[in-house]
């Protein structure tokens, strides 16, 4: 089982929609970016986390990948 927080980075989906986390703005507002339009939208802390409890927000999973010169980490746009 994985963990996931809300950090600027994170790629999730909303309503099946692709966002990532853009920004955050104060301790209880943050900004997500639209993944297909660039669109900004502004959620707060306690609109995600009511989100996440009813299934409509979902963190993408982010998968390792390796190769024979390095490792790295890749996050989907």
């Amino acid at each position: 089982m994985g963990t996931s927080s809300f950090q600027v980075g994170t790629p999730v989906s909303i309503d099946k929609k692709p966002y990532v986390i853009e920004r955050k703005i104060d301790d209880s507002l943050w900004q997500l970016k639209e993944t297909k339009t660039g669109r900004i939208a502004e959620f707060t802390q306690a609109q995600l986390e009511q989100l996440y409890v009813d299934d409509t927000l979902r963190f993408e999973e982010t998968r390792p990948i390796l190769n024979s010169n390095a490792s790295a980490y890749f996050r989907p746009a």
